[in-house]
């Protein structure tokens, strides 16, 4: 019995030590990364600048802010004409107790979400100036068919755009 052990462990050892040899890739550590020479040029040709950008101080600090209501059958939105942002999410299906008494506030005045307001004219950011809405109305609720909300801004005839797309019965909000 133990005649065949002994034999079953070194026919073992030596299938092993042939799949290795044969099959298996032998490991060839990484060669030392070559130290190139980095050459930086000077940008010669400038591109011309066709119109400023003049954001007025009346503008972003003088005017009336208004917030549209959004709710589908999972959240509530608030969004704000201040930077056409969203300002406030609300989880209708999720409470913050047992009780069930509050629900979930996503976020709240989060700086008017950052991710969307990254963009800054003349060093103002988008996010203090005053879009206008197309269709303005105070209270949507998304029931079917998916809702649209259009902000924009008229800069010296350049047009900034937001629209943003709610969906029935989805937690989606598309930013475009």
């Amino acid at each position: 019995m133990e005649k065949r052990m002994i034999i079953a462990i070194v026919i073992s050892i030596v299938i092993l030590y042939v799949y290795n040899e044969m099959f298996l890739k032998k490991y060839t550590p990484p060669k030392p990364l070559t130290q190139h020479k980095v050459v930086k040029k000077k940008l010669e040709k400038k591109i011309p600048v066709t119109k400023k950008l003049n954001i007025k101080e009346e503008e972003i600090r003088n005017f009336k802010e208004k917030r549209i209501t959004v709710e589908n059958s999972l959240f509530k939105l608030i969004f704000t004409n201040r930077g056409g942002a969203l300002e406030k999410c609300v989880l209708k299906k999720y409470y913050q107790t047992v009780e069930k008494k509050r629900n979930v506030v996503l976020f709240d005045k989060l700086k008017y979400v950052e991710f969307a307001n990254a963009l800054k004219i003349n060093n103002t950011k988008l996010d203090n100036i005053n879009f206008e809405i197309e269709n303005y109305q105070p209270k949507i609720i998304v029931r079917n068919k998916p809702v649209t909300i259009t902000f924009y801004h008229n800069f010296n005839g350049i047009i900034f755009k937001k629209i943003y797309k709610i969906l029935p019965d989805k937690y989606e909000v598309e930013l475009y």
